[in-house]
């Protein structure tokens, strides 16, 4: 079953599991396979909007499996 979670950055600790995956996948999608050249360690990909107090995370997934989501910014 898929499932919407909406989590914010400093509230991570609860979901902190899905932002990582999502990270992951965003490395994954931008990264591997459009082979933009962004910042990225290890296995993630983030920017400096990846911080406290900047990032909403809405991200869709399957348990623990994350197969979409979206940074919101106000």
């Amino acid at each position: 079953m898929l499932q919407i979670s909406v989590t914010f950055i400093d509230d991570a600790s609860a979901r902190w599991d899905l932002v990582r995956a999502f990270l992951v996948l965003r490395r994954r999608v931008f990264i591997d396979r459009m082979d933009w050249s962004l910042q990225s360690h290890k296995d993630i990909e983030f920017e400096q909007y990846d911080t406290l107090g900047h990032a909403t995370y809405v991200i869709a997934h399957q348990g623990d499996r994350v197969v979409a989501g979206a940074r919101l910014l106000r």
